[in-house]
């Protein structure tokens, strides 16, 4: 586990190399606020408290099945799933947390047992295709635009 958890930071450490820093603390912080106030929301409804472990099962779900590191996970550690599970649990944790500072105590429950479920959902499959659709647009539309706008024969 030592070792995945160490490959996954390493993961996301070069993800933010790659986009930059402020971006992802300034499009973090628009959607930390914008869940938060979803999930403030949720929780303080005697009703609406049970649609966030769904919700939270569903975005986690989501995520599982476009992960790319399947094939890699299969091949290194055949016994991958528990690890998943631990993974979700903890994504799950936070939003449990809340529930539980509004007194939400089985809502909370609920979500932190429901998520570790979705490891054991299988990966998407590709959608590739022997036949390809032809668009109703063709590429040699586009060519003549383009080519009518550089040489400015459009006016003609």
């Amino acid at each position: 586990m030592k070792s995945y958890l160490l490959l996954r930071w390493r993961m996301m450490s070069r993800q933010v190399t790659e986009l930059g820093w402020w971006r992802i603390l300034l499009l973090g912080s628009m959607m930390l606020v914008a869940v938060g106030r979803g999930l403030v929301l949720l929780s303080t409804t005697e009703t609406a408290q049970w649609l966030v472990p769904l919700l939270v099962l569903l975005m986690i779900v989501s995520q599982h099945r476009r992960r790319a590191a399947f094939d890699f996970l299969y091949l290194t550690a055949p016994g991958f799933r528990p690890w998943l599970a631990m993974e979700y649990a903890l994504w799950s944790l936070p939003v449990a947390l809340v529930l539980l500072g509004f007194g939400r105590i089985g809502a909370g429950l609920l979500t932190v047992m429901l998520a570790p479920l979705a490891a054991w959902v299988p990966a998407a499959r590709t959608r590739a295709t022997a036949r390809r659709r032809h668009s109703v647009f063709r590429s040699e539309a586009f060519e003549w635009v383009s080519g009518f706008r550089q040489a400015g024969t459009w006016l003609g």
